[in-house]
């Protein structure tokens, strides 16, 4: 993995202090295993933008019937929508998430009732094995997920789709402290070119990883070159994801990563109560110069006038 950064300030904020005395595993939780690793090899060091280029497999998980599913408890209004909602959510993410750890997968994202989830590869040799670990667990999770039905009608599936190759992370912003990490690269490319083709219940393999696992796979070639998934002749054993010792006063160092409103929830020990039903308005900024090859200094400036013109 190669690690990068220019020298270029990142305004600071006021620090809230909201972590001390949180234990860091709890910080943990909210923070994917590659973004905590990059800052305590980076303990000590005064936060600044930069660059983490790795290879690696990336999982798109795409839930159907999460719109439909919280309508209902939304109509069904009070807390009782919320907690019959943040009660199923947390079992079916809690699943999902367990399969993918289990497998050796690192979420990323989380957006809206989508997903993204890591395998990295050490090497272009490792890039293989990485790619074989995620299609496993794509079919893992179908099976342990298939048709769940939480109730009222209604049925969760799921749609996946596993891309390959170079990555890159980056970290931006600094407003009031607040950082942002960014994926992108070829595999989020592959994903979303293929994922619309996905039926529910579906993996689907882009050309890339396809070429990576042709003598072990077994599936339907699509026109597209993708390839429907429907088996692995020699699935890998699963290697969990495991998390290093962290230091104590690494909290502080997390919250950076953490959004605010769940900070304030985990400074007042309300950590099994993070699920609520509010109206909002969502502003959608689709941004076609922030993409993997752009100057990091053109990055940080983009993030920094989203940050300033959004933290009020």
């Amino acid at each position: 993995m190669q690690i990068s950064a220019e020298a270029m300030p990142a305004p600071a904020g006021p620090a809230p202090g909201l972590t001390t005395g949180i234990d860091p595993e709890v910080c943990a939780r909210y923070v994917p295993a590659i973004v905590a690793e990059h800052l305590l090899s980076h303990a000590g060091s005064a936060p600044a933008p930069g660059l983490q280029s790795l290879q690696g497999a990336i999982l798109f998980a795409d839930i159907s019937g999460f719109t439909a599913l919280t309508e209902r408890c939304a109509q069904a209004g009070g807390d009782s929508g919320a907690e019959t909602l943040t009660t199923i959510l947390n079992t079916y993410f809690g699943r999902l998430v367990g399969v993918i750890r289990e497998h050796g997968g690192d979420v990323l994202k989380f957006a809206g009732d989508a997903m993204l989830a890591l395998w990295r590869s050490e090497d272009e040799a490792g890039l293989s094995r990485a790619t074989a670990h995620a299609a496993a667990c794509a079919l893992a999770v179908q099976a342990a997920m298939r048709d769940y039905r939480p109730g009222d009608g209604v049925t969760l599936t799921l749609r996946a789709a596993i891309g390959t190759g170079s990555i890159v992370l980056a970290h931006l912003g600094g407003t009031r402290q607040r950082w942002e990490f960014l994926v992108a690269g070829a595999p989020l490319a592959q994903v979303g070119a293929i994922s619309g083709e996905a039926e529910p219940g579906e993996v689907l393999l882009s050309a890339d990883a396809t070429s990576l696992l042709y003598d072990d796979v077994r599936g339907e070639l699509l026109d597209s070159g993708a390839l429907r998934l429907n088996a692995l002749r020699q699935p890998p054993a699963p290697r969990a994801l495991t998390s290093p010792q962290w230091p104590a006063g690494f909290s502080q160092t997390l919250r950076r990563y953490i959004p605010f409103a769940i900070l304030h929830r985990l400074a007042a020990g309300q950590t099994q109560w993070l699920g609520e039903l509010r109206r909002l308005t969502i502003l959608f900024v689709n941004l076609p110069e922030l993409r993997h090859d752009a100057p990091l200094a053109r990055m940080q400036q983009i993030m920094l006038a989203l940050q300033q013109a959004l933290y009020r």
